[in-house]
């Protein structure tokens, strides 16, 4: 249909009619994103759909592409069994059901067959890849998608982007999977040949038992003279020397060494001019108290010899001088 009508395209009126004709108004499903939604609160829409389409409207609260959208699909076809969810609520006009005396009866099958037919990639196409890859016990369900790309009416922009945006990315997938276009090119007959391959679980294979290596036979060597005299030292029994303790015996060395310090003082200085050999009153002479006290007068006692030297050195002077004038 249309955006926002519920009659059929009127185009699309003899292949609508060969649909029903052919598979039946039971074995067909119309899920739509507005109609039986959370939007239809009161399911006016889904009822209009399904008295001008005459087939039932699926209602959904969660959205297409959603799992609980796809599991709600898989299993209005499936047969009720305990080990299979619910059956989703549908609305089915009287006009729809009367169909079902002119068409052939609905088939629940343990493994069904169903074909998804949309407009969008991102809805449409990734909802038929969900059910694909459902996985109820002891049931198969064997999907096929076709994407249609004719379109009956203008859309807003917003729709238009996104549809632009899909189109890029399939271009992009169907280069690199050129196969596709081959069997696209020769005609598909088989129903197996169009199915989405559910995923597998990879059993990873176990490694293969370990092979013993045999063990490497010993090779004999000729020794060398290196290896021989190592042979020998390692045959020669040590002396065990005894183990010395470093600081017990530093310990032990400083006493008779301290003692020897003690005895021993340096002799005591020559008397000179000038420097008594004894110190003040109530003070014994030692050397090393009176070391500062020499040298502390080192200077008056250099004083004293060079005045000395001079006056000798004028006394020789006078005495040159008179021997002078006497000859």
């Amino acid at each position: 249909t249309r955006p926002l009508i519920d009659e059929l395209e009127p185009s699309l009126q003899p292949a609508w009619d060969e649909l029903l004709k052919t598979f039946g108004a039971s074995n067909v499903l119309i899920v739509s994103n507005s109609a039986g939604t959370g939007k239809d609160s009161l399911l006016l829409q889904a009822e209009s759909v399904s008295r001008n389409l005459r087939v039932p409207v699926l209602v959904h609260p969660t959205p297409k592409p959603g799992p609980a959208c796809a599991r709600a699909v898989a299993t209005h076809f499936l047969p009720s069994s305990s080990s299979l969810p619910p059956r989703a609520a549908v609305v089915w006009s009287t006009r729809g059901r009367a169909l079902l005396e002119q068409g052939p009866p609905p088939k629940r099958v343990a493994n069904a067959r169903i074909l998804v037919i949309g407009d969008r990639v991102t809805t449409d196409m990734i909802m038929a890849e969900r059910i694909a890859k459902l996985g109820f016990k002891g049931v198969n369900v064997d999907t096929i998608s076709v994407l249609t790309t004719t379109l009956h009416a203008r859309e807003g922009l917003g729709t238009t982007l996104l549809r632009t945006l899909e189109r890029i990315a399939l271009w992009g997938l169907e280069r690199r999977r050129k196969g596709n276009l081959e069997i696209a090119k020769k005609g598909v007959e088989e129903w197996e040949d169009c199915l989405i391959s559910a995923p597998t679980p990879v059993v990873a294979p176990s490694p293969p038992p370990p092979v013993p290596t045999p063990a490497p036979e010993s090779v004999a060597t000729k020794p060398t003279p290196s290896s021989l005299i190592m042979a020998l030292l390692h045959r020669i029994p040590l002396p065990k020397l005894p183990t010395i303790d470093v600081p017990r015996f530093l310990a032990s060395l400083h006493s008779p060494l301290s003692r020897l310090t003690s005895l021993w003082s340096p002799p005591p200085p020559t008397a000179l001019d000038g420097v008594s050999s004894k110190g003040s009153e109530g003070d014994a002479w030692t050397p090393t108290s009176k070391w500062g006290e020499l040298f502390s007068r080192e200077q008056g006692a250099v004083g004293v010899a060079e005045r000395a030297v001079d006056s000798g050195e004028k006394v020789i002077d006078r005495l040159r001088a008179r021997v002078g004038m006497r000859s």
